[in-house]
């Protein structure tokens, strides 16, 4: 009979038995790597996932740049709707130019400002280097006025939600002056921004018929455009919609900075987009907060038709759209851009026949007097189109398109 062999402790095992322990230890590693990699795979696709449902229908996979009409410009800040100001690197003057880059000035002004006289009127004006007063600057002609700007004596009248009577009213730099009406504002359809007459200032919104329809609670408010308006409260800044909900919220960041006003901001929406901050980059979104552009520079400005003046890399340039088809431009119009007059000394311009005060804004109501060709007249207030003035101890309404400012 064939003994068995015996093994002992300290004896090596059989060659067999190490294989199996080989074979396990190898089962056990592509086991491991195989979970690992499921996993990874899982990761990213989560991942990815994410990203493309964080993207937009009108996401730009590839948008272009060019930094060749950019050179020589030092500085570039928003000024106004499809206007900003850039600064020449080599004389360090200013001049306007528009989203795509073409320069509708030259450099020959030290700066530009926006004078906010009360929430109806609002005066834009260059400083031309080595004249004593400003100029005005024509917005919808994207260029700066010959004429002058020297001020004002009118000391403007303010309105403000009053909490007291809680109505629309009108203020001085002293008291409280009366109610306003919905006439002598005649505001388009829409939401105005209004803040109240506490000494915290707060913000609300108003319809055009001056009920108040968002609550005054915001620390800052700006127009509405596309449907959704930027604001300012104590858990940041957000957009909201027409009814008062935050539609986009998170870390958006004060753009207030990139504005020649330097007033606190967040971009407002032009054809469903808008430009905005996240800690320290910036990209683009639209009205449900999809990311349009990767947020991968660290400036972009207001911009129409796809194009935006940008900064990446410490660099200038124009960023282009391409390939996205944007919705059709939408005209918004905040009572400051409704075509009132200032108050000032006007001349009456018709071409020979007088022009016509009438007992109210409307070419239907009672001529109360008419005023001859040539006459200085003065307008204390005014709405979209008609300004309020007195003749031969008459006052009442008159059409806006007859009157120039008085040289």
């Amino acid at each position: 009979m064939a003994k068995r062999k015996q093994f002992y402790a300290g004896k090596k095992p059989p060659k067999s038995g190490k294989k199996i322990l080989i074979l396990i230890a190898a089962v056990v590693a592509l086991a491991a790597i195989a979970v690992v990699s499921f996993l990874c795979v899982k990761f990213f696709r989560e991942r990815r996932a994410e990203e493309l449902a964080g993207r937009s229908a009108l996401y730009c996979e590839d948008y272009g740049w060019e930094t060749e009409k950019l050179e020589g410009v030092s500085d570039v800040k928003f000024f106004a709707d499809g206007l900003l100001v850039y600064t020449d690197e080599k004389t360090g003057l200013q001049g306007l130019m528009t989203s795509d880059g073409a320069k509708t000035t030259e450099p020959l002004y030290t700066k530009f400002e926006k004078i906010r006289h009360n929430w109806e009127f609002v005066t834009y004006i260059a400083y031309p280097e080595g004249e004593e007063y400003p100029r005005l600057v024509k917005l919808d002609e994207k260029k700066v006025d010959i004429k002058q700007y020297q001020g004002t004596v009118f000391e403007y009248d303010d309105i403000r939600w009053d909490n007291a009577s809680d109505a629309l009213a009108w203020f001085d730099s002293i008291s409280y002056k009366g109610e306003a009406s919905a006439e002598e504002l005649a505001l388009e359809n829409g939401l105005y921004p209004i803040t109240d007459s506490s000494d915290s200032g707060k913000y609300g919104y108003i319809d055009d018929n001056l009920v108040l329809k968002i609550p005054v609670i915001y620390k800052a408010a700006g127009d509405f455009s596309c449907g959704l308006a930027a604001v300012l409260s104590d858990e940041g800044w957000s957009y909201i919609n027409t009814e008062g909900k935050a539609v986009i919220k998170g870390d958006l960041v004060d753009t207030g900075y990139l504005s020649v006003s330097g007033e606190p901001l967040c971009f407002k929406f032009h054809q469903d987009i808008v430009p905005v901050k996240k800690g320290e980059v910036m990209g683009i979104v639209d009205t449900a907060g999809k990311t349009v552009v990767e947020f991968e520079f660290e400036i972009i400005l207001p911009g129409e038709k796809g194009s935006f003046i940008a900064m990446k890399d410490g660099e200038w340039g124009v960023m282009t759209l391409e390939g996205v088809t944007l919705p059709p431009e939408v005209s918004t119009t905040h009572p400051s851009d409704a075509g009132r007059l200032s108050k000032g000394e006007y001349t009456v311009k018709t071409g020979g026949s007088p022009l016509r005060l009438r007992e109210s804004a409307d070419t239907e109501s009672e001529i109360l007097e008419r005023i001859p060709n040539s006459t200085t007249v003065t307008v204390t207030k005014s709405i979209a189109g008609w300004a309020y003035v007195t003749y031969n101890s008459v006052s009442g309404w008159v059409s806006a398109d007859f009157l120039i400012p008085v040289e």
